[in-house]
Order: C-alpha cells, then structure tokens, then sequence
C-alpha cells in the first residue's frame, strides 16, 4: 500500500508523515471480484480496508420485532 494511498484516505487525516510510514510497512495491496464477499458479520476483526477504487456494499441482516 503506498503512503499517497493512506495520505489520502481521511481518517488519517491527523497523522503526520512518520506515523503513516508504519501503516505503510503493515498494509498490503489487494484487488477483489465483483460479488466476492470480504468479511461476514461475526468475523474477527483482524483487517482495516481503505478502497480506493470501485465500490462496497455493506449488507446487514435486519431483526424484526413482533
């Protein structure tokens, strides 16, 4: 993952230079297919996504009440 690519993702706005060096170490480049499902509810927590191109549908499950 380059440090343009987290520069610009907005949530690490307040990170100077040397803070988002080590994002940069830790992240990894990934591409995936439309319909490919990344993660599903109840997953462990174990990877932060920054998509820079194309789009993500977020899907939860809706609970009635009767």
């Amino acid at each position: 993952m380059s440090l343009e690519t987290i520069w610009n993702a907005n949530i690490f706005s307040g990170m100077n230079s040397s803070q988002l060096s080590k994002f940069e170490e830790l992240g990894t480049t990934a591409s995936y297919k439309t319909g490919e499902m990344l993660f599903q509810l109840g997953d462990s927590a174990h990877s932060l996504y920054i998509i820079t191109e194309g789009k993500v549908d977020l899907l939860l499950p809706i609970q009635v009440y009767e």
